[in-house]
Order: structure tokens, then C-alpha cells, then sequence
């Protein structure tokens, strides 16, 4: 078994000898014996015992006076082997017991202060006995720093052997009647909340008044007390919200949060959340720490799941969290703020997006996430769409794509949802129409004019602006036989002498003496000729505006003038594609739609241009349709609707005798009423046995199970033994092995079992990184007490499935294609399953490994026997994982297909794709 420790050294590069040690020890310098302690402590704490040196540190070093020297005895003292190989105290330590009882009554409180803390770390009931009269004495002792110590030393000696001072409460309760010291009450109280609750209520209640005015230890104790309290005693709640109230004011940011975490445990009012809400506000304003504010805003994002309404109040006082240089901090404000913004704060929120978005700098990365939160709250709430549409000519030229793409997509779901704001939209694009940037950004906006001029002003001002940024035609220029490329003139001119400033002359090139130029920036035609779907973009949305000028009759000259200059774009668009001297790649559908656009200028027919407009409208309602199923997917959810019982009992308020209470108490009433008629909140029992593994066998002398539950970035294992035998088992010790990324946090104490008991212990372990791991260990036993016989069990393995720290996520579909792209690591899966529908595998898959689908419900209806989908989940160390299906009915009548998973490291997508093998059984 391993020896408890308190404290660690490194060893000494030289260490001496055993003579030579000894001699330190006999010397009269207080320097040699000051040495000679600190290569003996070192060499305990590194494996050697050294007992042959214990009896000349006690002649020599116990009676010495030197402050120093004390102190490091006080170390040895604290790491030496106090026992013989059979278990049984040194005789040589009944000295060091005496010393210590001297020290326990020095003059110096220093000294007496000091040797208090070395017992609280002593586990040796022999030493401790004869050492208690003096710890207890030193509680009344006039120097603070000894009560202090002496109450620490009691708690500490009661904690482990309560039998040496069974009166340990009473007589701490007692010095607590006249102490004055801050940390000595704290030190106290402390002793009396984890030893006599009865005692701490009593004390609590006499100094409730006075708990402002304490330090942060004692209002943070007063605090944990408190939760305790109201759960066990909910009716005692009300003098203790009253504190909570007063503690509010504090200016220490930790008692702040402990209050507001604290009063929204034991109360679920509106009164008590609002009060927390503020106090969470309070904290995202003045705390610095990011993780602080992270969370923070966790705690809010649970808080609103209890009580929506009164964030929703509050949803102004977190506006200030957006000026944070954190983009995890900001992503995780804007989702709470979007998630409680209403019809009367929506004006204020876009507000103060709209300015913290112009506010950033020009590389930030949080622009994106800016601009979607105004094109939510403006699809939303359509009295702010103007508001939030202001932004889109100070984005559309952006030098940083995905921020114009952003805004264009923005402007999009605007004019399709709003067609008051379409006439303004589409002037500004037209007016923005030179300054983009992006060859992405050009198609949509040219989708745009295209689909949505619809007057004669419209249609021309679009149309125009289009062949004005395209310039001078041809596009495509045929070459010159006596023109040379530009390398070769620049290598055969010829160099020359310059003449320079001070009058001198210098050989230089024709080449070389040119001025340097700075590259031009890309204007429509150069994006034209680099890029073969812009030019497709550009021919449909010429035809659309010519075929829209039919419809409204405009005037015979500028519609020919269209068709004609339509008509040599598109001429030339096809040349551009076909032609060797350019870089465009014109694919077979890409050329067929460009002779359908061009047939479709030239065509007169009604019945065809009837059917090419209804077409797109039935392509744009459908986009339309697809948006809105993909937007009302991603709002948050409705709070469930509470039903109750035609027997349950009403309760009138207006009959109850409530003068004397405050709305806070009125509230919390109400709400405790109304939770416990509905039934109120509690865990999915089912679920957790889910999670319980068999550890033993049926025939084991002990019975081990655990069940696995993951918070967060830990994992918590809660083992049950169970003593199945008729004899009492002792010494019982879990050891465990962790493989993969897992570390324990604690190392588990023997215990023992009486006939039939059970006993439920826990263990912390830290998840490193969403990889594979699992868990292993064996359970040691005396067989039989005083026996000398030993047992031992080797557990089951506990598989820690990566799926378990996997959490359904939402991404924008450009963010999944960006990432699809990025991320290296693929693991692709081939599967036969035995379902015979390809909806059922589709959900089957999505509830085996914690995905969210990200491919709307309408597509995914659209053909029976094929369903393609993308699924997208984040682990809890927020590391992506992208899921791309295709399945499809094969000849047999059973569905098959492929499951390619990609993530940016390997293990999670080895470790999903072997889940997902597991699932389907293949």
C-alpha cells in the first residue's frame, strides 16, 4: 500500500554520506546540522528511509533553538517512516512526540503556529493522543495565528480520528462566541459546516447580518452552506435569500458569481433569476478572463432554459460581452443574444451589432458571425431589416470574400423575404457594382438583379451597369502575328548608360529601369476571364432581363439595343471558354446553356417565355421553401408546454396570509407549487442504466458495476461493490489503469466492507483529447481479517466511446463545404444494412452518434430509393466533425451506401467510423 505524502523535493546532486551526516549532526554549528537536514529529508522523500540517522536528529536537532532549523525538523518530522517493518509505531518517536508538545507550548506563536499545521498532516493516532490537551488549548491562545492553525488542526484530527476529540464542535462553537478575527471565524465556521451542520446553522444565523461586512472565505462558505441548507430545509430559505441579496453588493467577482449560482439553486422565481441575471452581467462587464466570461455565459445558457422569459428582460445587459477580442466569447454571446432577442429589443441589439461589427478590424475572423446575427434578426423581425441592411455597402467590396459573400447572402434573404426593401437593395447593388471583389460575390449579385428587376428603371439601370463594368469589346481580342510576347522584348532590349544625380553615369537595363507598378486591382472582365461559372452567371442573368423587358413592353430600340449587346456577351463568353489563349474551361452543360440562353434572346415565342419565367419562379420558391425549413430548424426551441391534471389543486394567492412576505418568497412559492404539480425536472432514470457496466462476474466475492457519466471535458466513473460474502473484507483498494487520453484525478483510499454492504465510490478522470480510450483495473482484499490472505478481481474493460463526448452542432452550408476542404483526415465507410428504407438508416445513424443533420427535410423526401445528407457534431473540446451519407436502394431490397466522415485529427474519425461499423453490425 502506498504511504500518504504531503510533500515532494528533488534529490541532491551530491548527497552525502551516513558518516558524514552523522558528524554534521554532532557538530556544533547550527550551519553543518541545517545541511545535514536537507540532504536527509531530500533522501526519505527519494526512497531511502534512513533509520539509522533517526536517533541523532533527535539528540542533536529536537532541543535547538535555531528558528530555521525548526522548520526543516518540522519537514522531517512530517516525511520520516514513523513505523517498523511490522507496522508498529518507532519507539524512538515517543522523543519527537515530546518535542513536538513543547513546541505546541513555545512562547514564540510563530513556532506554536508552525508545529499546529505539522499536525494536521501527522496520520499516526499514537503521536496525536498525547498531543491533544495542548492543540485544544491553543484555541484560546491571544495570537490569532495560532487559533487559526489550532482550529485547522482540530478539524484535520477530528476528520481522521474523531474519537481523540469527540467534543470537537462544542469546543470550536464555543471560541467562535468571542472570536473577532476574520479567518479565524472563517476557519470555524468551516470546521463546524463539514462537522456539525446543527452548529454552523446556529453560528450562521448569528452573524447573518454581519456576512457582508467578512471576508470573501467566509461569504463563499456561508454561500456553499446555504445551497446545503435549502435543499434539506427549504422552508429556512427565506432568511438566507436575504443574505444572497446583500452579498450582491460584494466587489469580490468570485462571491458574485457564487451568489448568483446560489440563488438560482434554490429558487427558480422570476424575482431570484433576474437578480442572478444581473449578476452574470455584472461579471461579463468587469471580469477580464475569457474563460471566466465562457463560463458565464454557460451558466446563462442554462438559465434560459429554465426561465426565457426574464433573460429575455435582461438580453440589453449583455450587449456590452460583444465588445470582447475573443471570438469563442462573441460566438457564444451572439447565439445567447439572438436566442432571447424579442420585437421590443430587437432595434437596441441590431443597433449595437451593427456598431461592434464596423468596429472590428479589417482581418478579424468574427465578421461573418456578426453579419449572420443581422440577417437572423432581420428575417425575424422585419421592422430592423432596414437597420441591419445598412451594411451591406460597406461589406459588398470587402477584400475578404467570405465577408462580401456573407453580406450578399444577407441581401438575398432580404429582397426574397421583404419586397418593400427590394427597390433600395437592388440600387445599391447596382451603385456597388465596380467595387467587388470576388468573382463568388459577382454571381450572386448578378442571381440577383436578374431575379428581382422587374420595372423598366430597374431592369435598365441593372442592365447597363453590367456592360459598363465589362468595358470595351470584343472580350477576347484575336492576337497580332508581329507581336512578341512581353518576356522576350524585356530580354532583348538593350541596356544603357543612365546618368545619375551626382554626375555620374550607370549601366541598367530598358527592363529594369521601368518603375515598378503595383498590381491593378481585379475588375468584372478580369474576373470573367478567369473563371468559367461567372460567365454562365452572367449570360442567364442577361437573358433574364431581356426576357422580363419582353414582358413589360419596353421600347423597340432599347430592347434591341439589349438583345444585340446581350448577345455579343454571351458570343463572347463561348469564345472565352473555347479559345486556347485564356484559362477559362467551358464543361459540355455549361456550353449547352450558354446556346439555350443565347436561342432564348432571340425567341419570341409567348408560350416559351411563359414557361422559362414560370420555371424560375417554381426554382425560386423552392429555394424559398428550403430556406425557411433550414431557418425555422435553427431558431431555439419553444419551452415545453406544462400540463397538469384535472384533480390537481389550485391555489389561490389572494387567500393566503403573504403581508409579511416579500415577492421573491410569493414567487418561489408559486413555482415550487407549480413544479411539484407538473411533476417537476428530474433525470432519465432509463438512460443511466444504459450507461452501467457489469465489472465481475456472478461468482465474484465482490460485486463491481460503474456507471459512466461524461461532464463536460470530465469524466465521472460512480463504481458499486458489493460484498456478497458472510465475512467482513477489509482493505479493499480499486486500482485503475487509464489508456488513451485519460488521466485520474484522484487515487482512491482502502476501504472495508461489512457482510452484504455496498459502498458507492467515485472517480474523477480528465479527457485530454476525443481519441479512443478506456479503462481497466483490478480490486485487492484481505480475505479474511488478521488472516494475512489476500484477494484480488480483475475487472472488465470500461470502453470511453468517443461518441459520448460528441455534441449535435449547426454550421452555415458554406462553413461545412470550407471545412469539408480543410480538413485532412477522411475515413470512408462502406455499408449493408438490413433496413429497407433509406430515411430509417438516416435516422438510425443520426441517433446512434449524436449528429445534426444539416440537409433540409424536403430534400431529403425527394427520392425513395436515394438519400444523400450531411450531418455535422463538435466534440466538447469544440473540434469538428463533418459526416457526409449517400445511401441507396440496392437490387435486393436492402439499402447500402457510404458514410465518409472527415475531422482534423485522425483518431475521431477512425474511432467514429469503427462506431458507425458497430451500429449497422458490419
Amino acid at each position: 500500500m502506498e504511504l500518504n505524502c504531503t510533500l515532494l523535493l528533488g534529490a541532491k546532486d551530491n548527497p552525502l554520506a551516513v558518516n558524514e551526516l552523522k558528524e554534521k549532526l554532532e557538530s556544533n554549528s547550527d550551519e553543518d546540522k541545517i545541511l545535514a537536514i536537507k540532504h536527509i529529508t531530500s533522501a526519505v522523500l527519494n526512497g531511502d528511509p534512513m533509520r539509522d540517522i533517526l536517533i541523532h536528529v533527535i539528540r542533536f536537532c529536537a532541543t535547538s533553538k535555531n528558528q530555521i532549523l525548526k522548520k526543516l525538523l518540522m519537514v522531517y518530522w512530517e516525511v520520516v517512516d514513523k513505523r517498523g517493518p511490522d507496522g508498529k509505531l518507532l519507539p524512538e518517536m515517543i522523543l519527537v512526540c515530546n518535542a513536538m508538545r513543547n513546541d505546541l507550548n513555545h512562547p514564540n506563536e510563530y513556532i506554536r503556529g508552525c508545529t499546529l499545521r505539522l499536525c494536521t498532516k501527522l496520520r499516526e493516532k499514537e503521536i496525536l493522543e498525547p498531543l491533544i490537551p495542548s492543540i485544544t488549548g491553543n484555541l484560546s491562545h491571544r495570537h490569532s495565528f495560532v487559533r487559526r492553525n489550532a482550529i485547522l488542526t482540530v478539524f484535520a484530527v477530528f476528520k481522521t480520528f474523531p474519537e481523540l476529540i469527540p467534543d470537537a464542535a462544542n469546543l470550536v462553537a464555543n471560541m467562535l462566541e468571542g472570536e473577532s478575527d476574520l479567518n479565524a471565524k472563517r476557519n470555524g465556521f468551516l470546521m463546524l459546516f463539514h462537522c456539525d451542520q446543527d452548529k454552523a446553522i446556529a453560528f450562521m444565523n448569528r452573524i447573518l447580518d454581519q456576512v457582508p461586512s467578512m471576508g470573501d472565505g467566509t461569504q463563499l462558505v456561508v454561500l456553499e452552506l446555504t445551497r446545503k441548507i435549502c435543499r434539506a430545509r427549504p422552508q429556512e430559505k427565506t432568511k438566507f435569500i436575504k443574505c444572497i441579496i446583500l452579498l450582491m453588493e460584494t466587489a469580490s467577482q468570485s462571491v458574485l458569481f457564487e451568489c448568483a449560482s446560489t440563488l438560482v439553486a434554490i429558487s427558480s422565481a422570476p424575482t431570484a433569476v433576474r437578480a442572478a441575471t444581473g449578476c452574470y452581467a455584472q461579471l461579463l462587464r468587469s471580469h477580464g478572463d475569457n474563460n471566466v466570461k465562457l463560463i458565464v455565459l454557460d451558466r446563462l445558457s442554462e438559465l434560459r432554459s429554465v426561465n426565457l422569459a426574464c433573460l429575455q428582460e435582461c438580453v440589453l445587459d449583455l450587449l456590452p460581452v460583444l465588445q470582447s477580442p475573443s471570438s469563442d466569447v462573441q460566438k457564444k454571446a451572439i447565439e445567447l443574444i439572438l436566442a432571447l432577442v424579442t420585437p421590443r429589443t430587437a432595434n437596441e441589439v441590431v443597433s449595437n451589432i451593427k456598431k461592434e461589427l464596423l468596429r472590428l478590424p479589417q482581418q478579424s475572423t468574427s465578421k461573418q458571425l456578426f453579419i449572420q446575427a443581422l440577417q437572423e434578426c432581420a428575417l425575424r423581425f422585419s421592422d430592423v431589416a432596414p437597420t441591419a441592411l445598412s451594411v451591406f455597402s460597406d461589406f459588398i467590396g470587402d477584400s475578404a470574400s467570405e465577408n462580401a459573400t456573407e453580406v450578399v447572402s444577407f441581401a438575398r434573404s432580404v429582397v426574397a423575404a421583404f419586397p418593400d426593401l427590394r427597390a433600395s437593395v437592388l440600387e445599391k447593388i447596382v451603385e456597388a457594382f465596380d467595387d467587388i471583389k470576388s468573382a463568388s460575390v459577382y454571381r450572386s449579385v448578378l442571381w440577383i438583379l436578374g431575379q428581382h428587376c422587374t420595372t423598366a428603371s430597374e431592369i435598365s439601370a441593372a442592365f447597363n451597369a453590367i456592360i459598363a463594368a465589362l468595358g470595351q469589346f470584343p472580350l477576347l481580342s484575336e492576337p497580332s502575328d508581329n507581336s512578341a510576347p512581353e518576356d522576350t522584348q524585356r530580354k532583348d532590349t538593350s541596356s544603357g548608360p543612365v546618368l545619375l544625380a551626382d554626375g555620374t553615369y550607370k549601366s541598367q537595363s530598358a527592363a529594369s529601369s521601368a518603375p515598378a507598378t503595383t498590381k491593378p486591382q481585379e475588375t468584372f472582365r478580369d474576373f470573367l476571364t478567369s473563371s468559367s461559372f461567372l460567365g454562365t452567371s452572367l449570360s442567364s442573368a442577361l437573358v433574364k432581363l431581356v426576357v422580363k423587358a419582353r414582358q413589360i413592353k419596353l421600347d423597340a430600340e432599347s430592347l434591341n439595343r439589349m438583345i444585340a449587346q446581350s448577345s455579343l456577351v454571351i458570343v463572347g463568353v463561348i469564345r472565352l471558354g473555347t479559345s486556347p489563349q485564356t484559362k477559362v474551361y467551358l464543361d459540355g452543360c455549361s456550353l449547352q446553356k450558354l446556346y439555350f440562353n443565347l436561342r432564348v434572346l432571340h425567341e419570341s415565342s409567348p408560350e416559351l417565355l411563359r414557361t422559362f419565367l414560370s420555371q424560375w419562379d417554381q426554382a425560386f420558391a423552392e429555394f424559398v421553401k428550403s430556406n425557411a425549413t433550414s431557418h425555422n430548424q435553427l431558431q431555439p426551441e419553444k419551452e415545453p408546454t406544462s400540463h397538469v391534471q384535472v384533480d390537481d389543486l389550485i391555489t389561490f394567492r389572494q387567500l393566503k396570509a403573504t403581508s409579511a412576505l416579500t415577492q421573491l418568497e410569493i414567487e418561489d412559492q408559486e413555482f415550487s407549487g407549480a413544479r411539484h404539480a407538473t411533476g417537476g425536472s428530474s433525470n432519465d432514470f432509463i438512460s443511466r442504466l444504459n450507461n452501467i457496466t457489469q465489472l465481475t462476474g456472478i461468482s465474484e466475492p465482490i460485486h463491481v458495476e460503474v456507471l459512466t457519466t461524461v461532464h463536460q471535458f470530465d469524466l465521472v466513473l460512480d463504481f458499486l461493490f458489493i460484498n456478497r460474502t458472510n465475512d467482513t473484507l477489509e482493505n479493499i483498494l480499486l486500482d485503475l489503469v487509464m489508456s488513451g487520453p485519460l488521466e485520474a484525478c484522484e487515487r482512491l483510499q482502502p476501504f472495508k466492507l461489512a457482510s452484504k454492504q455496498q459502498v458507492s465510490l467515485k472517480v474523477s478522470v480528465k479527457i485530454k483529447a476525443a481519441e479512443k480510450s478506456s479503462v481497466v483495473g483490478t480490486v485487492t482484499f484481505d480475505a479474511k481479517p488478521g488472516s494475512g490472505e489476500s484477494g484480488s478481481i480483475d475487472l472488465a474493460e470500461v470502453p470511453i466511446s468517443v461518441v459520448n463526448l460528441l455534441r449535435p452542432a449547426k454550421c452555415a452550408n458554406h462553413e461545412f463545404v470550407s471545412m469539408w476542404a480543410d480538413f485532412e483526415w477522411e475515413n470512408a465507410v462502406p455499408l449493408t444494412t438490413s433496413f429497407t428504407d433509406v430515411g430509417d438508416v438516416l435516422q438510425h445513424l443520426i441517433a446512434k452518434t449524436h449528429v445534426e443533420c444539416l440537409t433540409s427535410r424536403d430534400a431529403l423526401e425527394g427520392d425513395p430509393e436515394l438519400l444523400c445528407a450531411k450531418l455535422f457534431a463538435k466534440t466538447v473540446f469544440d473540434e469538428a466533425l463533418l459526416i457526409s451519407v449517400c445511401f441507396e436502394k440496392q437490387e435486393t431490397g436492402k439499402v447500402g451506401g457510404c458514410v465518409r466522415i472527415r475531422s482534423k485529427e485522425k483518431g475521431v474519425a477512425l474511432v467514429v467510423g469503427d462506431h458507425v461499423r458497430a451500429t449497422f453490425g458490419c
